[in-house]
């Protein structure tokens, strides 16, 4: 979670208050050449996931402040980079006798938010 709150501030005066939240994140599976994935029964599953559980918040909060001057705005934002890959190289044996071989790659965020919130300012002047 990124937070930034200027609660209960005497003076704010320029600049932009500001929240950011970056998350690079790269998942890779490598079946190299050569490599055997033999089942007799059942299925082979090949599951790369990137995300799935993720909750990011981004939240830019001010209250009760004083005297806000010059104030070029607020910023909440996420930068959310999320990579999966699944590489099967030739000269790889995936063999399922009796099932099937899935191979998946998923990326998925379970939930992003940004949130800006300022309230209860005393004198608030040229907001651009």
């Amino acid at each position: 979670m990124g937070d930034t709150d200027a609660d209960s501030g005497g003076l704010f005066s320029g600049g932009t208050l500001q929240s950011k939240n970056t998350l690079i994140r790269k998942v890779t599976i490598n079946i190299l050449s050569g490599a055997v994935i033999n089942s007799k029964t059942g299925d082979i599953n090949i599951v790369a996931d990137g995300g799935k559980s993720d909750n990011i918040l981004t939240r830019t909060t001010g209250s009760s402040v004083g005297f806000v001057a010059a104030f070029d705005g607020m910023l909440a934002s996420t930068e959310y980079d999320n990579r999966v890959t699944v590489n099967v190289q030739r000269g790889t044996s995936i063999v399922a006798d009796d099932g099937d071989v899935n191979i998946h790659a998923y990326v998925s965020a379970n939930k992003i938010q940004n949130i800006m919130d300022i309230g209860g300012g005393g004198f608030a002047a040229i907001m651009d």
